[in-house]
């Protein structure tokens, strides 16, 4: 059975080694890549954020919360207002940083989890695309 001590330096591992592949798919992805990247990390910490929640973490909780806000405004940003389909994203993106807000001042876990889904099948679809 695994100690404590080890399951905290395999999770370290783990992070260590999302955190390059972050870094080299920032460094060299393409727009579609970048965009997949910040909704899934989104999606991650609204599932952390839920899970903190649960554990009566309010500190963890609003720091996933608050990487979620950064995803979520690293999408807005990055949206090519040239193209036909801004508008429509950056409406998307600021829903879902307007409720991210509103949860950072008020959590309510069935709202996160609702955008999480949203994010989640924005996801597929820019995945897929």
């Amino acid at each position: 059975m695994a100690t404590a001590a080890d399951l905290a330096v395999s999770a370290e591992v783990t992070e260590t080694y999302r955190r390059v592949e972050l870094a080299a798919l920032a460094l060299g992805g393409t727009a579609a890549q970048l965009t997949c990247l910040c909704l899934s990390e989104a999606e991650r910490a609204l599932g952390a954020a839920i899970a903190c929640h649960a554990r009566a973490q309010p500190v963890r909780r609003n720091a996933a919360l608050m990487r979620a806000m950064a995803c979520i405004q690293a999408l807005q940003l990055g949206v090519d207002r040239t193209q036909p389909l801004a508008p429509a994203l950056l409406l998307v993106y600021g829903d879902a940083w307007r409720r991210l807000a509103a949860a950072a001042a008020r959590f309510d876990a069935g709202a996160v989890g609702a955008l999480r889904q949203e994010l989640a099948e924005l996801h597929s679809a820019f995945a897929g695309a």
